[in-house]
């Protein structure tokens, strides 16, 4: 006897099979066949350095994560339900926090859905396509994504971020600390809401080579020693000390009229504000961030050459429909139908 599951994880290794040569199934579906591990940590501590872990949609939580070793990790994206053409099951894998320790450098994480911080006490990190929020999460920081002191290239790509907290201190959503140089945050939504004190993004003076661009806002902002290009600021403050700051649009004259920046702007006109949760934040039509950017490009999440990605669905094939009988005999022929969507 063969179930429904079974059928769309035949499909689904098909496909992304020959994308390492070790490649490891984190599933916390009760009873689920195909598990190799059914919780992050001890896939991580299974693992070996360079391996691939593939984390399918759950209800169960897979916890928190301690990396101290050089890991790709794919789940299955976020907001599923809500945008068209994302996977059949629309389960997201859950996680709790994720910390990348020194040995951990060159890993790759995507299309979590992560209710909890991200922390890099290491190099060469890339986050990418993942849903982090702190929706009812309790912890004893005061910020969600951050790095430690002299950590260098971190690509921070392609997320929705969001930061509930009422942390006490300024629990800003990112924190970049001393001695930082090449962190590079493009192409996320990142919000932290417009309690004073609180901010959405923090660059202290002794980090260097920083780029922010490409970024829907909302939440203050205070950057040294940064690019800070072709984002949208829907509320809060700005400061920034020796900064390029261009092609930037705000809803108030948080970034003046020059370098191509734009104030005073009206967000009704800039976005749709209407469909996904994450789809909402494209530009509506006649939009003043249209083609407004350096050399033409557009400002915001969905501009650029890295286009933030909805759902954060990762760049593999994925089964967004499937139909076929719940069970099926050994007996019986079996009739199933399929569709099959490309991504980037």
């Amino acid at each position: 006897m063969y179930s429904r599951t079974f059928f769309i994880l035949i499909l689904f290794f098909a496909f992304i099979a020959p994308a390492s040569a070790t490649i490891w199934v984190v599933n916390s579906n009760p009873g689920s066949p195909d598990a190799d591990f059914v919780t992050l940590q001890e896939a991580h501590d299974g693992a070996n350095a360079g391996d691939t872990l593939y984390v399918m949609g759950s209800p169960v939580n897979y916890g928190a994560l301690d990396l101290s070793k050089t890991l790709y990790i794919y789940g299955p994206g976020y907001f599923l339900a809500e945008n068209p053409e994302t996977r059949a099951d629309i389960a997201t894998a859950k996680t709790e926090y994720i910390s990348f320790h020194e040995t951990s450098s060159g890993s790759m994480l995507m299309g979590l859905d992560i209710n909890g911080f991200v922390r890099f006490w290491t190099n060469d990190i890339i986050l990418q396509r993942n849903m982090i929020v702190t929706d009812g999460y309790t912890y004893d920081r005061d910020y969600i994504i951050g790095t430690g002191l002299n950590v260098s290239n971190i690509l921070i790509l392609q997320n929705y971020i969001r930061n509930t907290s009422d942390y006490g201190g300024c629990a800003p959503t990112i924190w970049l600390g001393n001695q930082n140089s090449d962190i590079i945050i493009r192409n996320n939504y990142i919000e932290r809401g417009l309690t004073e004190g609180r901010e959405a993004l923090i660059s202290p003076s002794g980090a260097e080579s920083i780029t922010i661009e490409h970024n829907v806002f909302l939440g203050s902002i205070s950057v040294y020693n940064a690019t800070f290009r072709h984002n949208i600021l829907r509320d809060g403050e700005f400061w920034a000390s020796n900064c390029i700051v261009t092609h930037n649009i705000g809803n108030s004259t948080q970034f003046g009229s020059d370098d191509g920046n734009q104030s005073n702007v009206d967000m009704n006109t800039v976005f749709i504000n209407a469909g996904s949760t994450d789809g909402r934040w494209q530009l509506a039509e006649g939009s003043p961030a249209l083609d407004a950017g350096e050399n033409g490009v557009d400002i915001g999440m969905f501009g650029g050459s890295t286009p933030y990605v909805l759902s954060g669905i990762t760049p593999m094939p994925s089964v967004y429909f499937f139909d076929a009988p719940p069970i099926v005999g050994p007996q019986t022929d079996l009739n199933i139908r399929v569709k099959i969507k490309s991504n980037d």
